[in-house]
C-alpha cells in the first residue's frame, strides 16, 4: 500500500512537472501586428532558450484589446509605453522590470517634408493625426503639451500605428502628425524623406518590460538576468537593438515613472470609465 502510495506521489509531481506554466508576454500594437510579430519572435524564443521557463508572445490588431489586457490583469508580462505601466501599477500593482538606458523617449511631430509649415504654431486651428487616442508618448503626452503648455488649439484625429500616421502625413492628407523618434528611425529611407519634424517632447524613459505580481520572483528575476546578459553577447545585442532595448537597466519607478504619474492618470482615467 505504501509503495502504491509512492508511486502516486511521484506520478502527481510528473504531471506537476510536465504541465509547465507558459507566461503570457503582451506587446502593445504600436506598430503592425506583423511587424509586432517579426521583431519580437526572436526575443521570446531567445528567453525560452536561455532560461528554465516558457514564455509565449500576444500581439494584437487592435490597441483596446491590448489595454482590456491590461485593466483585466490577463497579462504576465507585458512591454508597452510608459502609461501602461502606471495604469497597470494602479489596478493591479503590475511592476516594472528592465527599460532602455541608451535614449530617452521623445514624442515627434511631423509634417511633410515640402510643407510650409515649419513652427509649431503654424498648426493653430488644424487637424494633427495621432496613433491612438492613449498613445502615451506620440499621443496623450504631446497633446498635454501642446494644450496645457504652449496653448494651442487644435483638432485630435487618431489612426491605428505610428506607421499610418507617418505615411498620412507623407501622402498629405493631414497637416501634421505624432510619433516617437525611435518609430520614425525605425521607417525606411523612402518615407522618412518625405517628413520633416517640427517639434519635439522632452525625454523620458523609454518603454519598460512589466510583470504581474502573480509571477514569481524566481521567474521575473530570470528574465531580468537575462535582459542584462545579453548585451554581453553578438546575438543578445542584436536582439536587444531590434526591440529597442539597447543598454538595459533595471527599472526604478520613483525615478523614472512617479513625474509623469499625472499624464498617466488621463489615461487610466479614460481606460477605466
Amino acid at each position: 500500500m505504501k509503495k502504491i502510495a509512492f508511486l502516486l506521489i511521484v506520478s502527481l509531481f510528473s504531471l506537476a512537472a510536465s504541465a509547465e506554466t507558459v507566461y503570457v508576454i503582451g506587446r502593445a500594437p504600436q506598430l503592425s501586428a506583423v511587424a509586432v510579430s517579426e521583431v519580437w519572435t526572436p526575443f521570446v524564443e531567445y528567453l525560452n532558450e536561455n532560461t528554465d521557463y516558457s514564455f509565449k508572445l500576444k500581439v494584437y490588431h487592435e490597441r483596446r484589446d491590448f489595454e482590456q489586457d491590461i485593466i483585466n490583469g490577463n497579462l504576465d508580462f507585458y512591454y508597452g509605453n510608459p502609461g501602461y505601466l502606471i495604469v497597470g501599477k494602479k489596478l493591479h500593482n503590475y511592476e516594472g522590470l528592465v527599460r532602455s538606458n541608451k535614449k530617452q523617449l521623445k514624442g515627434v511631430i511631423v509634417t511633410k517634408a515640402d510643407s510650409e509649415i515649419t513652427h509649431i504654431s503654424q498648426l493653430e486651428n488644424k487637424d494633427i493625426l495621432f496613433p491612438g487616442k492613449n498613445s502615451f508618448v506620440a499621443s496623450l503626452y504631446i497633446r498635454s503639451l501642446l494644450s496645457e503648455e504652449l496653448k494651442l488649439p487644435f483638432q485630435a484625429k487618431y489612426v491605428k500605428g505610428h506607421d499610418n500616421v507617418y505615411r498620412a502625413v507623407a501622402l498629405g492628407r493631414y497637416a501634421a502628425g505624432g510619433g516617437v523618434m525611435r518609430t520614425l528611425d525605425r521607417e525606411p529611407p523612402a518615407l522618412k524623406n518625405k517628413l520633416k519634424i517640427i517639434y519635439e517632447t522632452p525625454g523620458m524613459a523609454p518603454h519598460p518590460i512589466v510583470a504581474h505580481p502573480r509571477v514569481r520572483s524566481v521567474v521575473k528575476n530570470a528574465l531580468v538576468d537575462t535582459v542584462l546578459a545579453m548585451q554581453d553577447t553578438p546575438e543578445g545585442k542584436a536582439l536587444l537593438g531590434t526591440i529597442k532595448m539597447q543598454s538595459p537597466v533595471r527599472v526604478d519607478y520613483k525615478q523614472d515613472y512617479l513625474p509623469i504619474e499625472g499624464i498617466a492618470l488621463n489615461m487610466y482615467k479614460d481606460l477605466v470609465k
